[in-house]
């Protein structure tokens, strides 16, 4: 009879604890967007190259948070961050005949991630 109400003691304690445990850490989580994925290249040359047919190919309006991010060993080019699939879509069909290859990503904002370079106004 002991055991068992000490089993169910350190069950509820485990519970309790992970209840938050994961409360604190859901807490931090960064916001989740969907982006344009351009490209992701292994080599930050090929990916600065994308990233300039862009600037050139496309509208000025149409260049907001083009940026080329690290991920891992690759360098990804990203473009837009959008609330919502459909507006994500709608802007995917506008660029989509310069770049076919071009794909929807849902994708969290991550501060610690390493931005290589972003494209705002002009810069």
């Amino acid at each position: 009879m002991r055991n068992d109400k000490s089993r169910l003691i350190l069950i509820t304690c485990l519970a309790v604890s992970l209840f938050f445990l994961f409360s604190y850490l859901t807490s931090f989580a960064s916001p989740l967007i969907y982006t344009i994925q351009t490209g992701s290249f292994n080599k930050i040359i090929s990916a600065q190259r994308e990233l300039r047919v862009l600037m050139q190919d496309l509208d000025e309006e149409k260049l907001g948070y083009l940026r080329i991010e690290k991920i891992g060993e690759y360098y990804a080019v990203r473009l837009g961050r959008f609330q919502d699939y459909v507006s994500a879509r709608k802007f995917l069909r506008t660029i989509r005949p310069k770049f076919p290859m071009a794909f929807i990503l849902k994708a969290y904002i991550i501060d610690e991630r390493t931005i290589v370079r972003l494209y705002r106004d002009g810069i």
